[in-house]
């Protein structure tokens, strides 16, 4: 029902090899094709492994990026322009000026 009524749907599952039992992240995308008054369902599985370990690979990526920026000593932080709106700043906000991060992210002007 909720085929017919979006067209199409896209999902994320594991695909596993019989003969072998190796499986692999597969994304399913169906679709549902009414032709006179016959209704079809077509699906397509592709492997995702590369996109899920390359996903991984920048959570992992990220975790690190954090952990030095918890661990630095002086204040670093990125504004966007040109609204400069808060986009990063470190923990030792909080040692130095006083601020918490939250109240260094939430006011824009903090640094103006």
């Amino acid at each position: 029902a909720e085929l017919k009524e979006k067209r199409s749907l896209s999902v994320e599952g594991e695909n596993v090899n019989r003969s072998n039992g190796h499986s692999f992240p597969v994304e399913v995308s169906v679709k549902y094709v009414q032709i006179g008054d016959q209704g079809f369902v077509i699906a397509n599985s592709r492997d995702i492994t590369q996109r899920k370990q390359a996903e991984q690979a920048l959570v992992e990526s990220q975790t690190k990026l954090q952990s030095v920026l918890n661990e630095v000593q002086d204040v670093i932080w990125s504004v966007s322009m040109p609204d400069l709106k808060m986009l990063l700043v470190t923990p030792s906000i909080q040692m130095i000026y006083g601020y918490s991060v939250e109240e260094c992210m939430e006011d824009s002007r903090f640094w103006q």
